[in-house]
């Protein structure tokens, strides 16, 4: 990585390190959706691994593959955040002081309609109702919900029902109340972990379903707004590039590197990095 002082455009590029062919592509961006909070009350599951950039200490009964549902037939997703900023002035100067608060997100989601569980359904993959008496019917999950993370979520009962089956059309249900959370797990093109984050607290404001005359496809899109963003640690991650003496040596940040405990990587890492 060059600084300014030996930056020179005709003799390298501006930052170092950068191996061809590992840029990231939608193909390489997977969505999960899964609980509302990545730490529930009855066990940690925030320092699990997602997908097959390894494995960390487990804090819970459960991986963090088996909590959270792959969304497949995505079209387009949009996350934005904005964070709340107020310029306080003052009398005597024309220069002002800003005040910094809290950050809303939003999250929208487009997906054509498909066999299978439509949008509204995926996204709320973990939830299950099993009682009989419930007026907004049983509710079978799309995952295994009985393990501890999911434990201590709302009682097993709804007012109205949103749906049957595969198809979920009634955003007036109780159940969009509860919220969901949205895994987004980031790959480059030589499959090696690039990070992850979670989206805790998603709760839908808006559904449209749309169709015309002579559409191939049948098209669904959520709007929804999040909580906030919490980063996913990754055991087997493509590590930081920072500042080095030597041009095009690849930093480590944070110290050593961690190697996994029971899942290797799909493919071989420079002994560079496991120093």
């Amino acid at each position: 990585m060059s600084t300014l002082r030996d930056w020179n455009f005709y003799d390298r590029p501006v930052q170092s390190g950068i191996s061809v062919g590992q840029q990231i592509s939608s193909e390489s961006v997977l969505l999960c959706a899964g609980p509302p909070f990545l730490q529930s009350t009855a066990g940690s599951i925030e320092a699990d691994a997602f997908g097959p950039g390894g494995a960390v200490a487990q804090t819970s009964n459960a991986r963090g593959s088996e909590i959270v549902w792959n969304i497949g037939m995505v079209s387009s997703v949009g996350i934005s955040q904005a964070a709340q900023q107020v310029p306080v002035p003052e009398i005597g100067s024309s220069r002002r002081y800003y005040v910094s608060g809290p950050s809303d997100g939003s999250l929208q989601l487009q997906r054509p309609l498909i066999h299978g569980p439509n949008l509204l359904r995926a996204l709320f993959a973990y939830r299950g109702i099993d009682n009989q008496n419930s007026r907004g019917g049983v509710i079978e999950p799309l995952i295994d919900n009985s393990r501890p993370p999911f434990k201590g979520y709302p009682k097993n009962y709804l007012f109205d029902n949103p749906g049957n089956g595969n198809l979920w059309s009634n955003l007036g249900s109780d159940i969009f109340r509860q919220g969901f959370g949205l895994l987004v797990y980031i790959e480059d093109a030589g499959r090696e972990a690039y990070g992850a984050f979670y989206l805790e607290q998603c709760y839908i404001g808006q559904h449209n379903f749309q169709v015309a005359a002579g559409q191939l496809v049948t098209a669904e899109a959520v709007s929804a707004t999040f909580g906030r963003v919490r980063p996913v640690k990754l055991s087997r991650q493509v590590p930081l590039i920072g500042l080095s003496k030597n041009a095009g040596t690849v930093a480590l940040a944070g110290g050593a590197y961690t190697q996994p405990l029971d899942e290797p990587s799909y493919l071989p890492y420079p002994d560079s990095m496991n120093q």
